[in-house]
């Protein structure tokens, strides 16, 4: 089997002998011809056949050849396409404007077969050239880059080590106050299930009584405006313990998750939404920030821990909370999309940006725009600099990766990429 690839040429000639002729010529040399006619319908024949080189009249009643070149030339994902300028006009005057638009050659009419053939595998053959040439230079471009970001990398390896040395000691102290938070939280989780455990009882025993009374009161009462009054005042109380169940739920979900330090599949929608209903515990997060959630419901399930996952979530959700701090209009957009790299969570706040001096400093131990505690005024947020040190840490070992994008005065976007379940 043959699997040469055929080059696809457009002639352009309002002409249909013309156009016919110069075909039988194309086919006759192994091309693949494609007849427009109709200059204007240009943009569509390009879209539909994805030519490889085209042939254009000058001379046409409803747009002229060197108008289409403009045209061609001016429109970014057209203008690669070779064009031969096929006319019977031979001025020289012609021949430089056309030259001058981006035409690469030009064809005498009338057309002769040989000459034809020359001129096409020559333009084919340059076009190749060109094609091998840019994608050389964007390899060069893209190797360009990465030397320099290795380089910006190496700079900021410098700067940590310089920083963890001069700061080791306090990095002990810190890694000894982070063990005897981890204890703590280990103690506190004891008691969550503690407590759990022992509101479970009363609240069902609330909820059961609550629907005994709310019959009883229901045959008791004759008159309908009042019946109607005890039988909504019953359902608000049964909706509210069911939402005291949904967190103590939750609470017990986190709980267990927090507990385990494999890696597992994870169905990243559901996580989240878990993850959001536990930190309504928190007012501000709860009543103040305008949380909307754009999820695909087709995304595939992730491997990572839950627990190292959960911390990242609180830091960034932290983090985006302290930056919309002086803010009214507070808003938290959570998207989930999937694609060949991986599983993507997006969470962006609509608050003041990250500053472009500040992006390549955002992972770097103990760098903070926030006061310390010390200094702190008015109760305004405070920081060490470890968080998002910490959540590119925790992310590294769930084989997930995290980057920023921001608009100053705009937005700020945490997107992270996870590695795909079976990968």
């Amino acid at each position: 089997m043959n699997n040469e690839y055929v080059a696809k040429i457009l002639t352009i000639d309002d002409e249909r002998i013309n156009n016919k002729i110069i075909s039988s010529y194309l086919n006759s040399f192994n091309f693949e011809s494609i007849e427009l006619t109709e200059p204007e319908l240009i943009n569509e024949y390009i879209d539909k056949f994805s030519p490889d080189l085209i042939l254009l009249d000058l001379i046409m009643p409803s747009m002229s050849g060197q108008d289409v070149l403009t045209i061609l030339k001016a429109t970014n994902r057209y203008k690669h396409i070779p064009v031969i300028i096929v006319s019977g006009d031979k001025s020289d005057e012609t021949l430089n404007k056309c030259l001058d638009i981006g035409a690469v050659d030009y064809l005498s009419k009338p057309v002769r077969k040989l000459e034809l053939k020359a001129r096409v595998v020559s333009a084919l053959k340059i076009a190749a050239l060109t094609r091998d040439l840019n994608i050389k230079n964007k390899k060069l471009y893209i190797a360009n880059k990465s030397i320099e970001q290795k380089s910006i990398a190496l700079e900021t390896l410098n700067r940590e080590l310089v920083k963890y040395s001069e700061n080791l000691s306090e990095l002990v102290d810190k890694k000894t106050d982070e063990n005897l938070r981890l204890q703590k939280n280990a103690i506190i989780g004891d008691m969550i299930s503690g407590l759990v455990h022992n509101l479970r009882s009363p609240l069902s025993v609330i909820k059961m009584q609550g629907e005994l009374l709310s019959r009883k009161l229901s045959s008791l009462i004759s008159e309908e405006d009042k019946k109607e009054d005890v039988l909504h005042r019953m359902s608000s109380i049964g909706n509210a313990l069911d939402k005291v169940d949904k967190m103590l739920n939750a609470l017990m979900s986190k709980k267990r998750k927090d507990g385990s330090n494999n890696l597992n599949k994870v169905n990243l929608n559901t996580f989240l939404k878990n993850e959001i209903e536990f930190l309504s515990g928190n007012n501000d997060f709860k009543n103040k920030v305008n949380k909307i959630q754009h999820l695909d419901d087709n995304i595939s399930l992730c491997i990572f821990n839950e627990s190292d996952v959960s911390q990242v979530l609180y830091n960034l959700i932290n983090n985006s909370m302290d930056a919309m701090y002086e803010q009214i209009n507070k808003q938290i957009t959570f998207r989930t999309y999937e694609n060949n790299e991986g599983v993507y969570l997006e969470i962006e706040d609509n608050g003041p940006g990250i500053k472009e001096e500040h992006m390549a400093k955002l992972f770097d131990p103990f760098f903070t725009t926030k006061p310390p505690v010390e200094d702190a005024k008015d109760g305004k947020p405070t920081g060490t600099g470890l968080g998002l040190h910490s959540v590119n840490q925790l992310l590294d070992v769930n084989n997930a990766f995290i980057h920023f994008e921001s608009e100053v005065g705009s937005y700020a976007k945490a997107i992270i990429v996870f590695k795909k379940a079976g990968e």
